[in-house]
């Protein structure tokens, strides 16, 4: 047993199998990944790490497990493997998380993928059944059809709980007060939804407009995400001019070689600066200057709710027959779950149900889904992009 300081929940208790999977070299590796991607380009002190989040997710599984475990919907065995699932939801993070992330997501492997792939290849799914939990069943938790999914992945989760107090504190984007106590003691997970009690109602509701703030204000701010796709472009280009692993298949090639506890924050800084030495590639290199001294793309088109007409292919084009390069344009079009209205239900004191319509007007006015739809181009063609896509 060992106790581990968290600075948002404090002391953290740890058993043996816990301690031997932190100590891991793959979950070091989350020390020197930030938890917020490219916040800090905004945000400076946002330099929080998935780590400590990893630990908190583990902290808030136990208080979460204990209530259910009371309720009679959980066993002590299932809130011990459900701690497991926590410690690793984390362990398939990309360097600079969902900057890279995307960029791997456009190749169809994510970060639950890469998660799989370092725990089956590794000494991490001996580390488990040694401890007498199989890797394939705290995978069907993380990953697969387990009932207890919820708890660690769904809209009303230990994940999200953790990451938005946390990261609300490092970026200082007040979320105002989010009683997590309330909605533990009122949330269930029953056939793949999540009933709340009508008592957990207030928590629920700034429970989730805390999670469209932090997308509007951090994990979607319009400065931090214009940074995120000139990274992705920076290593697009890397791998053929600075051999950096681009596929599955290399990354791969990397864990089986033992390498990957390297593959951090700190592993792409030191390609960036070797790069900037080395390429020949004028484009790459001052690309690579301007990510480092923070001379970012400039968003010139914003349309959360497209309505006007345009649309982000007719905007490409525009601007690339106006000979601005095509290199230098850079779209995103995404479009966030903030809820899932249709997996989620309030229970009233009744006893009967009810859908989040009717239960009140903030939930109800929270949007289901949040869509982004920008196009950015490098600082130096701001002005006349501007002039084009008035």
């Amino acid at each position: 047993m060992k106790k581990v300081f968290d600075d948002l929940h404090g002391y953290v208790s740890l058993d043996d199998v816990e301690v031997r999977i932190l100590d891991h070299p793959l979950l070091q590796r989350l020390r020197r990944i930030k938890q917020t991607s490219l916040a800090f380009m905004v945000y400076p002190g946002a330099v929080n790490t998935r780590f400590s989040h990893a630990i908190g997710t583990v902290y808030l599984t136990s208080k979460l497990g204990e209530i259910l475990e009371d309720k009679g919907f959980v066993t002590n065995d299932e809130i011990r493997k459900l701690r497991l699932a926590a410690l690793l939801h984390d362990i398939g993070q990309f360097p600079f998380s969902h900057s890279l992330g995307g960029f791997f997501m456009s190749k169809n492997f994510s970060n639950s993928d890469f998660g799989d792939m370092l725990i089956s290849l590794t000494d991490i799914k001996d580390i488990l059944s040694e401890g007498g939990y199989p890797y394939k069943e705290i995978k069907d938790i993380l990953w697969g059809g387990n009932s207890l999914r919820g708890v660690i992945d769904s809209d009303v989760d230990v994940d999200r709980m953790d990451y938005l107090l946390r990261d609300s504190k490092y970026s200082g984007v007040q979320l105002g007060s989010i009683d997590l106590q309330r909605l533990m003691d009122n949330v269930n997970y029953e056939d793949g939804k999540i009933r709340i009690h009508e008592k957990g109602l207030y928590s629920a509701e700034n429970f989730f407009i805390a999670r469209l703030h932090m997308y509007q204000a951090v994990y979607y701010h319009k400065t931090i995400v214009g940074y995120e796709l000139l990274v992705r472009k920076i290593y697009s280009d890397m791998i053929e001019e600075c051999e950096v692993p681009g596929t599955p298949g290399e990354l791969r090639e990397i864990v089986q070689g033992n390498g990957i506890f390297m593959w951090d924050d700190e592993w792409v800084y030191s390609r960036l600066y070797n790069c900037y030495l080395t390429t020949t590639n004028d484009t790459l290199r001052e690309k690579i200057w301007n990510f480092i001294n923070r001379r970012g793309p400039k968003m010139i088109y914003d349309e959360p709710y497209p309505q006007t007409g345009k649309n982000i292919h007719d905007i490409l084009e525009k601007l690339e027959s106006s000979n601005i390069p095509k290199d230098s344009i850079y779209p995103i079009e995404e479009d966030i779950s903030i809820i899932d209205k249709k997996r989620i239900s309030f229970i009233r004191k009744t006893g009967d149900e009810s859908t989040i319509d009717e239960m009140g007007f903030l939930l109800k006015s929270v949007p289901a889904r949040l869509s982004i739809n920008r196009v950015y181009v490098d600082a130096i063609f701001a002005p006349k992009a501007r002039e084009i896509i008035p």
